[in-house]
C-alpha cells in the first residue's frame, strides 16, 4: 500500500482542530503579551536615543536603572558595557 492511497484527511482535520484549540487557549493573554512588548520597545528605543545623546567613555541609565557605559569609536552605532 502506498501513501497515496491513503487518506490523509481525518489526521489532517485533527491537528488542525488542535491548532485552532491552542490558538483559542491563547487568545486572552495576547493583549498583555501586546503591551509588554510595546514596553520593552519603548525602553529601548529611549536606551538608544539616551545612548545616542550621550558623550564617549560617560556612563548613562537606562530605563530598567542599568548604568551603561558609552564606549569609545566612530562608529554611528551605539555600543555600551556595563559599568561598575
Amino acid at each position: 500500500m502506498r501513501d497515496s492511497d491513503t487518506d490523509h484527511s481525518k489526521n489532517r482535520a485533527c491537528r488542525k482542530a488542535a491548532m485552532d484549540q491552542r490558538t483559542r487557549t491563547l487568545l486572552p493573554a495576547l493583549p498583555a503579551l501586546v503591551k509588554a512588548v510595546e514596553r520593552q520597545l519603548e525602553d529601548a528605543q529611549h536606551c538608544l536615543a539616551t545612548g545616542r545623546e550621550t558623550p564617549a567613555r560617560a556612563p548613562f541609565t537606562t530605563p530598567a536603572g542599568e548604568n551603561l557605559l558609552r564606549r569609545a569609536g566612530v562608529s554611528s552605532r551605539v555600543y555600551a558595557v556595563f559599568s561598575r
